[in-house]
């Protein structure tokens, strides 16, 4: 029994230090480390990691085939650290099951749900910790927002008061460079990122939404409102 458990646990160290070795090799940031149990756990461990390094030389390629020159930042970390990683992994997990996008489409739900709880699980839990949540939230929100210039995402204000923000916007480079790709059922799936976050928040706070451009709504809306 002791032999036993001692083989299984230096299996599962071994495993756990091939994935650690596999996201130092590929430089990865988000989302990849993100990704990479989930794929693990679908997958099998070697398989897994081989779909990944798939993924990622995908994103390569669709990298060195973008006209230059990138555009600049921050639209430049929307399209390659988002639109580029996600198209890719898309594409990949679209060979697995034989081009059936619903099956793909499947298992990148879940891989998208960790990203978002990777990008904002630890923010979220300090907006839940401190006082006034609210004001502390709004304030990171119009930070945020730089990296969504209004005039690209033709953003429209609806309120800015002590009790809620709410926006619209009209555009999206996700919507367009996703249909340039010919994957624009992968849209959805980052507006949900928005509603997964919005699920994080603090009970203090409340994100709202009727409507996505990915949807066939004339535009996406945002409100975020301070609860009690």
């Amino acid at each position: 029994m002791k032999k036993r458990l001692f083989w299984t646990g230096l299996t599962l160290g071994l495993g756990a230090a091939a994935v650690l070795v596999l996201i130092r090799k590929l430089r990865m940031r988000l989302p990849w480390s993100a990704w990479l149990p989930g794929l693990v756990a679908v997958h099998g461990q070697e398989e897994g990691s081989r779909l990944l390094r798939q993924a990622y030389e995908d994103w390569g390629a669709l990298l060195a085939e973008y006209p230059r020159p990138l555009p600049k930042p921050p639209l430049r970390q929307h399209l390659v650290d988002n639109i580029m990683t996600g198209t890719s992994l898309y594409r990949v997990l679209l060979k697995v099951h034989g081009g059936d996008r619903a099956a793909a489409l499947a298992e990148i739900e879940p891989l998208f749900k960790a990203w978002t709880h990777a990008l904002y699980g630890g923010t979220m839990k300090t907006f839940a910790m401190i006082p006034f949540p609210f004001w502390f939230f709004k304030t990171a929100t119009k930070m945020q927002l730089r990296a969504f210039p209004a005039e690209v995402w033709h953003t429209i204000w609806v309120e800015d008061s002590s009790r809620r923000i709410a926006y619209n916007n009209l555009s999206c480079p996700y919507v367009d460079q996703l249909k340039q790709y010919g994957v624009p059922e992968l849209t959805p799936f980052f507006c949900q990122i928005d509603v997964w976050m919005g699920e994080m928040l603090p009970p203090a706070i409340a994100f709202r939404r009727t409507q996505t451009l990915a949807q066939g709504g004339s535009q996406c809306d945002y409100t975020f409102e301070k609860i009690g």
